[in-house]
């Protein structure tokens, strides 16, 4: 049986039919058109991207496209907000070892629920921190801000206290030294 794409149908010698019916009726549909039509196919045991169409047997077919690792971009924006090393995320999130943080990156586990409540708290501190206008604090996270505890002690507390934290960013803040020199306005 020979496909031909003519108007967004594949034509065989009984007719025209539609990419999904084309699959069910085993007809090879070309990846190319697959690319341009859906966005994303990749082969062997891939997903495509969300499609929706009739299938042969009339019933609407609905195919969801495979979910994002949502907690590689959460854990991430954690890291670069506090600029943190993985060992220091993994001490902040009280995981028992890199190895359960790197299973969830690569998708091999997915972090159980009080884990799961832990990163969302640190995510809502990052973003406040964010908003705050607050730099990177790096090289400032074992420096002692308050009661001789530093920022990385207060984010390793439970329950973290997110306007203790954000206080300990002001103080760091206010005690970081400049990040350029103003020029002087009235100067020749």
């Amino acid at each position: 049986m020979e496909l031909a794409l003519n108007d967004g149908y594949f034509g065989t010698s009984s007719g025209a039919c539609s990419p999904v019916d084309a699959a069910v009726q085993s007809c090879p549909v070309p990846q190319e058109y697959l690319e341009q039509q859906f966005g994303v196919f990749q082969g062997s045991g891939g997903s495509l991207v969300r499609i929706s169409s009739r299938a042969a047997s009339g019933a609407n077919l609905f195919i969801q496209p495979a979910p994002k690792n949502n907690i590689q971009e959460i854990t991430d924006s954690i890291r670069d907000t506090f600029g943190l090393s993985v060992t220091a995320l993994v001490s902040i999130c009280h995981l028992q070892s890199r190895k359960t943080y790197y299973n969830w990156m690569v998708g091999k586990s997915t972090p159980h629920s009080s884990s799961m409540s832990r990163i969302y708290d640190l995510l809502l501190v990052a973003k406040a921190w964010k908003n705050a206008g607050f730099p990177n604090p790096k090289g400032q996270l074992t420096q002692p801000v308050l009661d001789d505890q530093s920022l990385l002690d207060l984010l390793n507390q439970a329950p973290i206290n997110k306007d203790l934290i954000l206080f300990a960013g002001s103080r760091l803040n206010l005690s970081a030294p400049p990040q350029a020199t103003l020029r002087d306005p009235f100067a020749t």
